[in-house]
């Protein structure tokens, strides 16, 4: 790798983890596109790539995040065996697949992940948090919130999903955990994010195995993203509670239609 291509990736990867932390959703949403789009990756090597990357922005959010005490540990220890189910699954499909059809089917999912985040302000502030046993403390309000966990059963299967998303396209799988979180199991959305972030890294370390064992991670790749994305993924999460976070999405979201757009039609080309 020469020295611009690695320049362009640690750059991009500063941006990419400082909007991912704040949306809790592990950076490959934009990363993915990025590698494809404008360096010119293979499908395939930037999926497995981000995945592995998505690993460091994951700890380094959730570094923050936990001396904020705003991850729930219960909660993601009951997501977690049903996500990394779902890791395991999409990292094997993604390979057994051939790559045209990777391109269309990540170039959809790109599309259906922007439309998900325009909607989610509309969303959320239907979610109402009730009052329970459990709390946390919300800077922007400088008081405690309290909630309580409700419909753990279909959480856990939904947390599936995510999983998959997250081993078949290497974007984390946040994009799907959060809302179940918020809407199914009303869990505030700060919690949400911290604990996606806390997540994220455990269900991508578990479909990077796959892809790890078939050659497909460009080691380089995930060196200059990784060196990126720490500083940007820790600056992110220290200024989630400052920043207004629909602009962040709104901005994220248009990136990622464009993406998506861009990447479905190439691979009918």
């Amino acid at each position: 790798m020469d020295m611009l291509s690695f320049m362009l990736l640690f750059l991009g990867a500063i941006g990419i983890g400082f909007v991912s932390s704040i949306g809790g959703i592990g950076g490959g949403s934009l990363m993915v596109p990025y590698m494809i789009l404008v360096l010119g990756y293979d499908a395939r090597t930037a999926i497995a790539s981000s995945l592995v990357t998505i690993i460091t922005t994951s700890c380094s959010a959730a570094s923050v995040y936990f001396k904020k005490r705003l991850i729930n540990l219960d909660v993601a220890l009951i997501l977690t065996p049903s996500t990394v189910f779902g890791a395991i699954l999409g990292s094997n499909l993604n390979l057994s697949l051939p790559i045209t059809m990777v391109k269309a089917l990540l170039g959809a999912t790109l599309i259906f992940i922007s439309f998900l985040t325009l909607a989610k302000p509309l969303l959320f502030r239907k979610a109402i948090v009730e009052g329970g046993n459990l709390k946390y403390y919300d800077e922007s309000l400088n008081r405690y919130v309290s909630y309580r966990l409700k419909n753990i059963p279909l959480g856990v299967l939904l947390s599936i999903l995510g999983g998959f998303t997250s081993g078949m396209f290497g974007i984390g799988g946040g994009v799907i955990k959060v809302p179940v979180m918020v809407l199914v199991m009303g869990i505030p959305i700060k919690v949400a994010v911290a604990t996606s972030s806390y997540m994220i890294g455990l269900t991508a370390a578990t479909g990077s195995i796959t892809y790890l064992a078939k050659g497909a991670v460009s080691i380089e790749s995930v060196a200059a993203l990784a060196l990126g994305i720490i500083p940007g993924a820790t600056l992110g999460a220290k200024a989630m509670g400052k920043l207004n976070p629909r602009v962040v999405q709104l901005i994220f979201s248009m990136i990622i239609l464009y993406s998506g757009l861009r990447i479905l039609i190439s691979s009918m080309v």
